[in-house]
């Protein structure tokens, strides 16, 4: 409604001008002038409010994070914000990054769940029968959603206490890079096995961009950036 009133007043001011000349201009013209001039500011102004408004916590961390090199978390602040509000009433309840990085942590558990729960499924269907490889592929992935399952809880814990009593930033950073090699040497394993890459690579992969995202909003509640964001030296 403000940018149709702003179009009005905006033509209506040009329409005075051009019947108005300076030099011939009254008093009342430059009553009128002067009135539309400051209307304008007014609604210029109560625009910006809104616009201001309108951008929620979630969107300004997301667009953040994706000023901090995390290229390798694709989908950029689309990923972001639609795994954040697939939990709505936290995420549009969130007051700060921290609340933002328990929910990402929720979120990952699940994920972590998910892909193990596939990867078992595979494992038991024989798909890893035609190869002796195969077959530890998946062993091995399962042993990393372990480490990762149960290391989520303990870092989630902590992230949880940040406010009552602050540990220093490598703890946390220890943890979202213990999650993150865990998750991605089984996505790794996965890209490079034919056999079972086309049946497990969407879990993997979500719960992968989900530890990401972790790490990332851990950056967002500590307000410090690790310019370190590259696939682990191994890959």
């Amino acid at each position: 409604m403000h940018g149709a009133i702003y179009s009005y007043l905006i033509t209506w001011l040009g329409r005075i001008m051009e019947a108005s000349p300076a030099s011939s201009m009254t008093s009342s013209s430059l009553a009128a002038v002067l009135l539309c001039a400051a209307a304008v500011a007014f609604f210029s102004g109560a625009d910006a409010k809104t616009t201001s408004a309108e951008v929620d916590l979630v969107t300004k961390t997301c667009a953040d994070i994706m000023r901090h090199d995390w290229e390798w978390l694709s989908d950029d602040e689309k990923f972001c914000e639609s795994r954040l509000r697939m939990d709505k009433k936290r995420s549009a309840a969130a007051k700060n990054p921290r609340d933002l990085a328990l929910i990402a942590m929720d979120l990952a558990q699940r994920a972590v769940a998910d892909a193990d729960a596939k990867v078992a499924a595979v494992l038991r269907s024989g798909a890893g029968r035609r190869s002796k490889d195969t077959a530890l592929t998946l062993r091995h992935c399962r042993l990393d959603y372990a480490s990762a399952s149960s290391a989520i809880p303990v870092c989630r814990a902590m992230v949880e206490g940040y406010n009552k009593q602050q540990l220093v930033p490598n703890d946390y950073f220890d943890c979202a890079h213990r999650l993150r090699i865990d998750t991605t040497q089984c996505w790794f394993r996965i890209i490079v096995t034919p056999d079972v890459e086309k049946l497990l690579l969407k879990e993997v992969d979500e719960a992968r961009k989900r530890i990401e995202l972790v790490g990332a909003m851990l950056e967002e509640m500590l307000g410090i950036v690790v310019n370190d964001h590259e696939p682990p030296r191994w890959i």
